[in-house]
């Protein structure tokens, strides 16, 4: 069974962070042993008269615990077998279905409301909404929410434009390959959007995690007030019940 070039997602030196605790001796004493078994991997691939499969490789990542989601992976396989514009469209869909799924990680546990701010014409219920709500919600970085417009942008226009476009286009080449800064297997610009794509989503699926983590709850009782406000709320109650009495004389102040 042959298959396509492998473009392994998530597997970028430039913008993987080490595990807390991992030092740059183990990472690479990992990175050697996870080399030496693609290479069995695919010599054994070889005596068979077969090629290494993206199922072969897959197994080895998980063998070794890479944390490659296997729903990260599954769409890298998806995205390589598109055309340039289906590619396009389900790599913006991926990633707007995992900002969704990161808002949906933060937000109170409440499915109707979810619902009402996700779904549909809901207010976050776009790409672009969903990205600027998880920027000024802190749940995503700067840069990181300029990618994915980044993505949404090139999306966009092989959606809006009725001409057969292509990564290799003039609309699109720049753009893309621009996502791919600092990926060195980023050599073109289909394979740059389908990296950042890939490695953009494993970072929405941590940053997930973290929102899960924090999730927002309903308060419990109303809020109380701080010792200023309790002064003020005594002082407008004077002051009412001064104001309702005509014939009082209002209360000598003083300082405390």
């Amino acid at each position: 069974m042959s298959e396509k070039k492998i473009t392994a997602p998530g597997a970028s030196p430039g913008q993987m962070s080490p595990h807390p605790g991992d030092d740059a001796d183990a990472i690479r004493a990992k990175a050697t042993a996870v080399l030496g078994e693609l290479s069995r991997a695919a010599k054994e691939a070889a005596a068979s008269n077969t090629k290494l499969t993206r199922d072969s490789v897959h197994d080895v990542a998980k063998g070794f615990d890479l944390g490659v989601p296997d729903d990260v992976w599954r769409w890298s396989g998806l995205l390589e077998a598109e055309t340039d514009r289906g590619t396009a469209l389900v790599g913006a869909a991926f990633l707007e279905e995992k900002l969704g799924s990161l808002l949906g990680a933060f937000i109170i546990d409440d499915a109707k409301l979810e619902k009402a701010l996700l779904e549909g014409t809901a207010p976050l219920g776009t790409f672009s909404a969903r990205t600027k709500a998880c920027e000024a919600l802190g749940l995503l970085r700067h840069d990181t929410c300029r990618l994915i417009d980044r993505v949404r942008n090139i999306r966009n226009k092989f959606a809006h434009v009725s001409k057969d476009l292509t990564f290799e286009s003039l609309e699109i080449r720049d753009s893309a390959l621009s996502l791919g800064e600092g990926i060195p297997q980023a050599t073109t610009p289909r394979v740059a959007f389908i990296c950042a794509t890939m490695l953009l989503a494993g970072e929405l699926d941590r940053a997930t995690l973290a929102a899960r983590a924090a999730r927002r709850v309903r308060p419990s009782a109303p809020s109380t007030l701080s010792p200023a406000g309790l002064i003020i709320q005594e002082v407008v109650g004077q002051f009412l019940e001064w104001a309702s009495d005509g014939d009082s004389e209002p209360p000598e102040g003083g300082n405390t």
